[in-house]
């Protein structure tokens, strides 16, 4: 259950703290760095969640309706509930906020109610919404005690959904792998030494491996700020999440130094805080930002439900 709490608390806190700072400027920030939940441009309150967050409490629900089985009609058919009702939205404004690979997959899945070759191929394609969205198969994972095949099929089938690129396929296969091996009791710093040693070539073309050399074959604690990117491409935001958990040692102070990245804050501080989570616990997430949170209820029975049908 620990593992649970505290992964899910874990990520929507992170994309609620980064939330108001989406598409600021890292020199800008370094210069005032934020350390607490601000309000967003046009709102007069603190805690609202991205769209992010949204597909992930609904693919949860999936999952748990499903009798924790994977039933990808019914992911697409709650992935539009986040596009058209307030469900799974800590505010209206944030349906709008869904990424156009993402909208091109929810229109073709509408138009023929089929799950067949719905996300986008396209080289250009390859943001980041599609590993954002990782967390339930990682929970799904972790108590079905899949085996790295099992974990490459699932991860493959889920991302493809919206985004089918081998780039963006891999990019979440690495992540699952890390998070699981951190599940598993494995450290930060031994987790992203396993995750070197996976033989990715068994999966993907040469050329997509490649685009990975620096996480994968170089020490990517070891480069400096400035050599870390935190746009929306999935690579960067994969490398930017990896680095700031190896050079940060609490839940806050990961928070604090993704959020400052600038760029595309909300989504590398919801995969840092839902790593973040797990590795420190629930319990050392401050507390006010935790209060704070919209929508809480919906988050807490979405806990609840998923806990009581793995128990």
């Amino acid at each position: 259950m620990k593992n649970v709490k505290a992964s899910i608390y874990g990520y929507v806190v992170g994309d609620v703290l980064g939330l108001p700072l989406k598409n600021k400027t890292r020199e800008k920030l370094l210069k005032k760095p934020v350390d607490e939940l601000i309000k967003i441009n046009g709102f007069y309150d603190i805690g609202y969640y991205s769209i992010n967050v949204s597909f992930i409490i609904a693919s949860i629900e999936s999952i748990i309706d499903n009798d924790i089985k994977i039933n990808y009609k019914d992911i697409m058919n709650k992935y539009l509930e986040c596009v058209n009702s307030n469900k799974y939205l800590s505010d209206r404004k944030f349906n709008k906020d869904v990424d156009k690979t993402t909208i091109n997959a929810l229109l073709k899945f509408k138009d023929s109610e089929s799950i067949d070759n719905l996300g986008s191929k396209k080289y250009e394609d390859n943001n980041n919404k599609g590993l954002s969205r990782m967390l339930p198969i990682i929970l799904y994972s972790y108590y079905k005690r899949l085996e790295d095949d099992e974990i490459y099929s699932l991860v493959k089938k889920y991302s493809s959904l919206t985004h089918a690129h081998q780039l963006s396929i891999m990019a979440s296969f690495i992540y699952v792998k890390y998070v699981l091996n951190i599940m598993k009791g494995k450290d930060k710093n031994k987790s992203y030494e396993l995750i070197k040693c996976v033989d990715y070539n068994k999966y993907f073309r040469k050329e997509v491996v490649d685009e990975f050399s620096r996480l994968l074959k170089e020490n990517i604690n070891e480069l400096k700020l400035d050599d870390i990117q935190s746009s929306d491409n999935v690579v960067d935001t994969l490398e930017a999440v990896i680095w700031v958990l190896l050079n940060t040692n609490s839940y806050k102070q990961a928070i604090i130094g993704s959020i400052n990245l600038g760029g595309d804050t909300h989504t590398i501080s919801g995969l840092v805080g839902g790593v973040a989570g797990i590795i420190y616990g629930v319990d050392n997430i401050p507390s006010d930002w935790l209060d704070n949170i919209k929508k809480k209820e919906l988050i807490n029975n979405t806990i609840l439900n998923l806990v009581m049908k793995l128990y």
